[in-house]
């Protein structure tokens, strides 16, 4: 009776230990994450350059731990792109095509390709809008506009809303040219109201657009930019300078600006004592070399990534960072430890990061 009992004892031990071990086996062979899916996006989309689109991304995972991700982009010229804990954001720098690519940090073959075209101009339809055409009814529809008819339809567009805008484009005081390329525009006190986009004027090297007081946006965009007055546009909120050979800005009187975008540009150092509404600041691929944030306590969302001169930084004045990118820069140690908003951050693999957050991602590169 007691060899049987032995028996039975045994072998109930043997199935529970064969069940624990198949159910590990099980559970092992279960991915770490199933799925992986960018919210709203369908595998084309389109966008106008120089605006931006966020997505949330969905993950399927076993644990939470597990629901990371990675995003790139296949041609940076075309668009950048960038993540938070659960979105991303990609941003249309200039017209082309490229891919956007979302893959699960903890299993790499679920992933999401998007890819994207950026076009000049997008209307209500997500067609190219053909508004800016020759004026002329009778040309061909689809003929691009000289630099002249272009800034001619600019002038008229702002002086229809009460601007005063000089119209005589062969005036030196007021415009310089090279040929038909546009290379300098003086636009002084001319009661200019809303957005200015000079994007398309690639030749373009000087702006004055002093005493502007209701100009709301100005984008400059993959011009040849190198001298810019926006001294007294008291309510500029948005400034679009990237891929310039611009060197110095001087914001000392632009205290409402919000966002400033100097991507790419030959700045080195940057006065942002008087910008103290300052949100969103991109100088990621710039010259700067040093930069003071004490008085921008209202930002959010910082790039810095691939300027190379850089190799200090304090953030420790900026409580509601958000996003931060250092990666590829001089900087060796970053302190976050005043920015508990901080989701993301974006560094070099022996930067050493000071500061115990708990909702803080750190990737690496």
């Amino acid at each position: 009776m007691v060899k049987c009992f032995r028996i039975i004892i045994v072998s109930v031990i043997i199935c529970m230990l064969f069940g624990m071990v198949t159910e590990k086996s099980s559970y092992a062979k279960t991915p770490k994450v199933t799925k992986i899916k960018v919210v709203g996006a369908s595998k084309l989309v389109s966008m106008s350059k120089n605006t931006k689109k966020i997505f949330k991304v969905k993950i399927t995972a076993k644990k939470n731990k597990y629901k990371k991700f990675k995003v790139k982009s296949s041609n940076k010229n075309v668009a950048t792109v960038h993540k938070t804990k659960k979105t991303i954001i990609i941003y249309a720098r200039r017209k082309g095509t490229t891919k956007i690519t979302v893959v699960a940090s903890y299993n790499k073959k679920k992933k999401q390709t998007i890819k994207l075209i950026v076009k000049d101009l997008i209307n209500n339809n997500g067609d190219s809008d053909k508004s800016n055409v020759h004026p002329n009814d009778n040309s061909d529809p689809y003929h691009k506009m000289t630099q002249r008819e272009e800034i001619k339809t600019i002038i008229d567009k702002f002086n229809t809303k009460g601007a005063s805008i000089p119209t005589d484009l062969s005036d030196n005081r007021y415009y310089g040219w090279e040929g038909d390329s546009l290379i300098e525009v003086n636009w002084i006190n001319c009661d200019i109201v809303g957005d200015l986009d000079f994007s398309n004027f690639d030749k373009l090297k000087k702006i004055n657009l002093k005493s502007n007081n209701s100009l709301y946006k100005l984008n400059a965009v993959g011009t040849q930019l190198e001298s810019l007055a926006v001294n007294g546009c008291g309510n500029l909120e948005i400034l679009y300078l990237g891929m310039t050979p611009i060197s110095n800005i001087d914001l000392s009187d632009n205290r409402n600006l919000r966002i400033l975008s100097a991507f790419s540009t030959n700045c080195k150092t940057l006065n942002l004592k008087s910008n103290v509404n300052l949100k969103e600041l991109y100088l990621n691929g710039s010259s700067i070399s040093q930069i003071d944030l004490s008085n921008n306590k209202k930002l959010t969302v910082l790039y810095l990534q691939y300027a190379k001169s850089i190799s200090a930084l304090d953030v420790s004045y900026c409580p509601d960072l958000n996003i931060l990118r250092i990666e590829g820069t001089g900087i060796n140690t970053i302190n976050v430890s005043n920015n508990m908003g901080l989701e993301s951050l974006y560094c070099n693999n022996s930067t050493s990061v000071i500061g115990d957050n708990s909702n803080l991602y750190i990737y690496r590169e």
